[in-house]
């Protein structure tokens, strides 16, 4: 066990150490308050959490049985007739362990922690959107270039603007206007621009140029980058439980077909579609920690010279192989949802189905003593391969 928890803070610490910097920029550069940089980050863990868990439940089985290998034990307990298989139950309650924290942290932690981060960058971006504008200075916004002669970084008006707006591929605008006003909307989290007496050029992706004079006009701009997605406001699918997400589902589902515009249609199936594989993924990750576990026990079966020469180094490049090979099939199955050719509640299941099979069959070969080791194994396969191949 002491193994799982070293193993998860190595591996919490790698993947926290990048945001750490971004979250000092954010104290350093934008002034954002410390107790708001603490939630923030509090709020990111959950999502490494997802990662770290299997990875460590994958790394720590390995490195435990890779002890017991170079310690000679495996040997003594096969000559005191003692099967491997009888090492199953205590790996595979390790393993519903770490599946049942997994489960917590995917079904309630982790859409808490993606909706409490959405809150609280929004509150940062809405908050120090003018602090982070330099006035006579061409300051960039996404696709939006925004120029102030002055600002005023307690209410956020500005004088003499000048926009560029390049959010739309065949269209571009340059808006010059007296002045303006940078307010936050809480309800659909986006940064509005109020402009006033001004003019909108406005040219075409034919070439076409039109001139538009104005009182008042409100540009509207996404708090990502400012990046909420157009298709639908306010919460995403990572942020809702999935009783809020089967809900939404049943809710949009039915009027997919009434919808008129094509692109309407495209992007309320695009939530759909992303709703439906947040829930798929909520439940095939956590139980990729059982899994894991089973298949790192005959990986981490190694004859002891090989432990001698390798040590731990060994354990840990077989894991990152095996979590490479893991999350790329379950990236595939994503990008198949995605695109509709495969359901995901198929697609992302093909990780484990593999994943299971493997373990299966490794663990009937070794426990029959077909296969002593792993790496045994697959010099033996490697060996008929090239006779095969090249034969004599």
């Amino acid at each position: 066990m002491h193994f799982f928890f070293i193993c998860l803070t190595i591996f919490l610490g790698i993947l926290v150490t990048a945001r750490i910097l971004k979250l000092t920029s954010l104290v350093i550069n934008k002034g954002v308050e410390f107790l708001d940089i603490v939630i923030i980050f509090m709020s990111i863990v959950p999502s490494f959490l997802e990662l770290a868990i299997p990875m460590s439940v994958l790394l720590a089985t390995l490195l435990a049985f890779a002890r017991l290998s170079s310690d000679s034990e495996i040997v003594v307990m096969r000559a005191s007739g003692i099967s491997l298989l009888a090492l199953i139950r205590p790996v595979a309650l390790f393993g519903l362990a770490a599946t049942s924290i997994s489960f917590l942290v995917a079904l309630y932690l982790r859409p808490i922690g993606n909706a409490t981060l959405a809150n609280y960058l929004f509150k940062v971006a809405s908050s120090h959107t003018t602090s982070g504008l330099t006035a006579g200075v061409f300051n960039e916004l996404g696709n939006i270039v925004i120029y102030a002669e002055k600002i005023n970084h307690s209410t956020g008006d500005l004088e003499h603007v000048l926009i560029d707006d390049r959010r739309k591929p065949d269209q571009r605008l340059i808006i010059v206007s007296q002045s303006g006003v940078i307010s936050s909307n809480k309800l659909d989290r986006t940064i509005n621009i109020k402009l006033f007496d001004g003019t909108i050029h406005t040219l075409e992706k034919n070439d076409t140029y039109n001139l538009t004079l104005f009182g008042t006009n409100n540009i509207s701009v996404p708090p990502d980058e400012l990046a909420q997605p157009d298709e639908q406001k306010g919460k995403r699918p990572r942020e809702l439980l999935i009783p809020e997400l089967k809900t939404k589902i049943a809710i949009l589902e039915p009027n997919l077909e009434k919808l008129e515009s094509l692109e309407e249609q495209s992007k309320m199936l695009k939530y759909v579609t992303s709703a439906e594989i947040e829930i798929a993924r909520r439940i095939t990750m956590p139980l990729a920690c059982v899994i894991l576990a089973l298949l790192a026990m005959p990986l981490g079966i190694h004859p002891p010279r090989s432990q001698n020469s390798w040590g731990p180094s060994l354990c840990v490049i077989i894991a990152l192989v095996v979590f490479v090979l893991y999350y790329g099939l379950l990236s595939v199955g994503m990008s198949l949802s995605k695109d509709g050719s495969v359901s995901p509640y198929i697609s992302l299941w093909i990780p484990n189905i593999i994943c299971a099979l493997i373990a299966t069959m490794t663990l009937k070969k070794m426990g029959s003593e077909q296969w002593n080791s792993f790496i045994q194994a697959f010099e033996q396969t490697l060996s008929k391969f090239s006779k095969k191949l090249f034969p004599s």
